[in-house]
Parts: C-alpha cells; structure tokens; sequence
C-alpha cells in the first residue's frame, strides 16, 4: 500500500503558464484559419478540421465549468490580438551604433503572433546586415 505522502505528491499536477486559461478572453479572439493553416501544413500528418478536441490536443483551449477559454500559448499562437491581453508579449530588436555604448540607430517593436514576431524581427536584422554590413569573400 502507497504511504499518503506518496499519493499526495503524485497526483498534484503542475499546468505551465502557457496552459492557463485567459479568463478575459473569448474563443473568436483564436484566428480558426491560422489554426486551420496549421493543422494544414503539419509534416507526416492527415488535415484535419479545427474542433473543439483539436484545440484541446494542442492545449490552446481550457474547458472550465462548462466554458472554453483560450490559454496563453493559444494567444500566443493563434490569437487576433496577443498584445491585447499579453501588452508585454513583444521582441524588440534595436540597431546600435558600434559596439560600446547605447547609441541606438534604429528599433522595431515586434508584435503579433509568435511567429509573426520571429518574421519581423529576423526581416530587420536582415536589412540593417544589407544596408550597414559588407561581406567579403576571403
């Protein structure tokens, strides 16, 4: 027979941050054809509709007391507006003059999803590398 302090510790279950739900937010705040593009486009698996269970498989929903909820990993993901309920959720990338100092050239805030944040961010890193850098062959 388990000892109490062994069926205690194991049956409590940490939820990451990314799993909560966003009580402020409706499930319309979730872009279905972003979602949708995605289970489109997922590599050695059939298509498959954008459902409530789907959501759930990919913990962009939480189902509490008989309501969906969006989590933050699927605002994050998939949301209308991130920056909405997440003000904080951004990259921004800054171009500095030289390699001392705090001299800032240029600087770009990053919102949206978190891919589109990835895609801004790397098409500024880019063209300060093509309007202020030379590559040389040696």
């Amino acid at each position: 027979m388990r000892r109490k302090d062994e069926f205690i510790s194991s049956s409590r279950v940490r939820v990451g941050f990314e799993k909560l739900p966003v009580y402020n937010a409706s499930l319309d705040t979730l872009d279905t054809q972003l979602i949708q593009n995605f289970l489109d486009n997922r590599k050695n698996q059939a298509s498959a509709k954008v459902t409530q269970d789907v959501l759930r498989s990919y913990s962009l929903v939480v189902e509490e007391h008989t309501e969906l909820f969006p989590t933050y990993v699927g605002l994050l993901n998939f949301g209308k507006s991130p920056q909405f309920f997440l003000s904080e959720a951004m990259i921004i990338v800054s171009h500095f003059r030289g390699i001392e100092g705090r001299d800032a050239i240029a600087s770009i805030d990053c919102e949206g999803t978190l891919l589109n944040q990835f895609q801004q961010a790397h098409h500024f890193v880019l063209s300060v590398f093509q309007s202020h850098f030379q590559l040389q062959e040696l």
